[in-house]
């Protein structure tokens, strides 16, 4: 599936990167009848045989106009290819059938998976498809005699077309943030607030004309403010880096207002408000590739990351039959491990998580889970196929649910609850929603594992698999336990406390080409059926099954695909320097809550719940986003990158990453560790809280991993907890 190019402010229906991949199957399967559909009963269709080599010269030489014709239903029923633009067509997709001329109709099916849209792009040399009239259609070629199934993306052309590339409604495409540019000079010149300023004036312009320039108190009717309560709020945010009143409720933000002589914070309760993407994360690039780059590692640390990665997926009961079962996916990291007396290498490992993924694991009901993970094999600068089907994988499975479990989620983990801060109205409403940052920690236990594991890989069986719980966990782990140099680590201090870590220069140093700053490095697994970067009649056996399967995702840049293989010609035109880079923060106003920290906001502020509600858990309650929260840059993949980590060059994990936002191009991720914000009253009694979710001590959290094992195993240690969970580790304690 390709991105969509929307509009600036285009909501994405869907912030959660969690994937329910058969569930994805049944709504976007065969099962949907398309108009007219013709009858294709083979008592009424003689089926002429065709070998596997004549379908495949039929498929070879198809250029779409002398092997099939177009019928339209729907609301194209009655027009011409040349009466259709582009963007109609792919719009109206499922109504479109393909029909084999008389001469095949016999022989073969043809089918319409999708359409592939050109965007201008000067770089590549290429124009929308509104302003050509071609495009190209990915087709489902079926052998109706022995079965065989190609796939082909074909250029079709012909349509309708204007010089502009409007679409049907007038509409002309261009860069999604083109209205929000500033004099790049200038800009470079500024201060982060000054940058704010900017980039604020222009992204409120647009988001006013989508609300049709109404006040602020039509759009958002739940606050109730007295213009001197809102002057004096106005002073005080200026002076802590926030948003004005009234930029920040038409952006959906957690403000305060009044009942009657009570006061307390209201939350945004409708529909998340519409995001739009920061130009600044464009610079240089195709605003509509900034989402990552799909299977390839530009670096060593990317691959590090890697072996210390998986995709995750649980089966559960759907209920629909014995043998049926839904699969929920997310990724997974290695974080921590147990070693008990005796064993020369750890049988008990932690894997981080978000809790959104973890809770997909149901005790005695899941029915099996596997983990796929790069092995040694794989190396860096390769172009890789999806993840199940290349042998550079490994896919781990289990049966059951014996020797996995949950230690320890980040859901109500601060003493104070959100309705504590809110108006009386909210508080009654939202009395029994918690609070949470989507952090979860898995244990696995091989002693009970290695009792029904098996593996595959490019979609072979693996027959060698170890038979003893300890070389089971080695293999597992990559052999993590023995390569020091290669543990995790978390960071000391947070970008909030010291944003000068991570405020890279738009611009390089001409005397180095590598940025003083930290460096973010995100890999995850997301759903495949995301993954734009497939190429025509190469990646055909991938299309094809796309919707069922991985990629892996770095936050690199896009421009780096199939463009560094040896041998190619091409990999000089990237310095080494540059390819060890990782990414930054994102710019993106939406979430922002922080206007001289660009990529850091405050979660109950900026993004209490995602969509149109609180995230429900699996034990039936609701809970809304809370803490600190970072966005990275150049990181929105699909579903199923939910729990990637976001960690810095020197393997300090930071964040656990949550939702993408497709229209923003960047997401959220929880940030493991905050020192705490104090409003000074703007908004209430609430501050952004102290906390650490690992290591714990924050004055207003009640929980943390480290207690969560020390209730578990009291008196024993990991490798995080050298000396046991009763201390926290030296840099980790909070002094205020």
């Amino acid at each position: 599936m390709k991105k969509s190019k929307k509009n600036m402010l285009a909501i994405l229906a869907l912030p959660s990167t969690l994937i329910v991949p058969s569930l994805v199957a049944i709504s976007c399967g065969d099962q949907t009848k398309k108009p007219n559909t013709p009858d294709k009963d083979k008592e009424n269709n003689k089926v002429e045989k065709l070998s596997d080599e004549e379908f495949q010269k039929i498929v070879d030489q198809s250029n779409g106009t002398n092997t099939f014709d177009f019928q339209y239903g729907g609301m194209l029923g009655s027009r011409k290819s040349s009466d259709i633009l582009p963007t109609e067509f792919e719009k109206n997709v499922s109504n479109i059938n393909l029909i084999p001329k008389s001469q095949y109709k016999s022989k073969i099916e043809t089918k319409l998976l999708n359409a592939v849209i050109d965007q201008d792009d000067a770089s590549e040399n290429t124009q929308h498809s509104n302003k050509t009239g071609s495009f190209k259609i990915n087709v489902e070629f079926k052998n109706r005699s022995t079965g065989k199934i190609v796939n082909k993306l074909i250029k079709v052309d012909g349509f309708k077309h204007n010089q502009f590339g409007a679409d049907e409604n007038g509409r002309i495409p261009s860069d999604p943030s083109q209205g929000l540019k500033t004099d790049l000079e200038e800009y470079i010149k500024a201060t982060l607030q000054q940058r704010f300023k900017y980039d604020n004036e222009k992204y409120m312009a647009i988001l006013k004309s989508r609300y049709q320039n109404k006040p602020y108190t039509e759009v958002r009717p739940d606050l109730h403010i007295s213009d001197e309560e809102k002057a004096k709020f106005n002073k005080l945010a200026k002076k802590l880096g926030f948003d004005t009143y009234e930029d920040a409720a038409l952006k959906g933000f957690t403000l305060p207002s009044w009942e009657g002589s009570d006061k307390g914070l209201a939350i945004n309760g409708g529909d998340e408000v519409a995001k739009g993407p920061s130009w600044v994360d464009s610079l240089g690039r195709n605003p509509f590739k900034i989402y990552g780059l799909a299977r390839t590692l530009p670096n060593e640390t990317y691959r590090n990351i890697a072996l210390q990665t998986y995709s995750v997926t649980f089966s559960n009961p759907d209920g629909r039959g014995e043998r049926s079962y839904t699969n929920t996916s997310g990724t997974a990291w290695l974080m921590d491990y147990k070693k008990e007396a005796g064993e020369s290498y750890p049988t008990k490992w932690y894997l981080g998580t978000n809790v959104h993924v973890a809770e997909a694991l149901k005790e005695n009901i899941t029915h099996a889970f596997s983990m796929l993970r790069l092995r040694q094999n794989g190396q860096i600068k390769s172009t890789f196929k999806l993840a199940d089907l290349d042998d550079h994988f490994i896919r781990f499975g289990f049966e059951g649910t014996k020797g996995i479990k949950t230690v320890y989620t980040g859901k109500d983990f601060l003493k104070k609850d959100p309705s504590d801060y809110l108006v009386k109205s909210q508080k009654d409403k939202y009395k029994d929603v918690k609070e949470m940052a989507d952090f979860a920690v898995m244990e696995l236990d091989f002693k009970e594992l290695v009792k029904t594991a098996y593996a595959r890989s490019g979609g072979g069986t693996i027959s060698d698999l170890p038979k003893t719980a300890e070389e089971l966990a080695k293999r597992f782990t990559s052999n993590y336990y023995n390569n020091h140099s290669q543990h995790v680590k978390f960071k000391k201090v947070s970008y909030l406390k010291n944003y000068s870590q991570i405020n890279y220069p738009l611009v390089k140093s001409k005397e180095t080409n590598v940025n003083p700053t930290d460096q973010l490095y995100a890999l995850g697994y997301p759903s495949a059926i995301g993954d734009f970067f497939f190429e025509k009649y190469i990646d055909d056996d991938q299309l094809k099954v796309a919707r069922w399967n991985f990629s892996l995702w770095v936050n690199s840049k896009y421009n780096y695909y199939g463009r560094l293989t040896q041998g190619e010609g091409s990999a000089s035109q990237f310095s080494e320097e540059e390819l060890k880079q990782g990414n930054y923060l994102s710019y993106e106003l939406g979430y922002r809550s922080f206007s001289n920290m660009p990529g850091v906001t405050d979660a109950f502020l900026a993004a209490a719940h995602l969509g149109s509600d609180f995230y429900t858990s699996s034990d039936g309650k609701k809970y809304m986003n809370f803490g600190l929260q970072y966005m990275p840059r150049h990181y929105a993949p699909a579903g199923g990158a939910s729990g990637s980590s976001i960690r810095n060059q020197n393997n300090e994990l930071v964040s656990v990453y949550h939702a993408a936002n497709d229209a923003a191009k960047t997401g959220l991720s929880a940030a493991f560790r905050s020192e705490g914000y104090n409003y000074e009253g703007a908004f209430g009694e609430y501050n952004l809280p102290q906390y650490d979710l690992i290591y714990g001590g924050g004055k207003d959290q009640l929980t943390s991993y480290r207690e969560a094992m020390q209730k578990l195993y009291p008196g024993e240690k990991t490798g995080l907890f050298p000396e046991g969970f009763d201390k926290i580790p030296e840099g980790f304690e909070f002094t205020n």
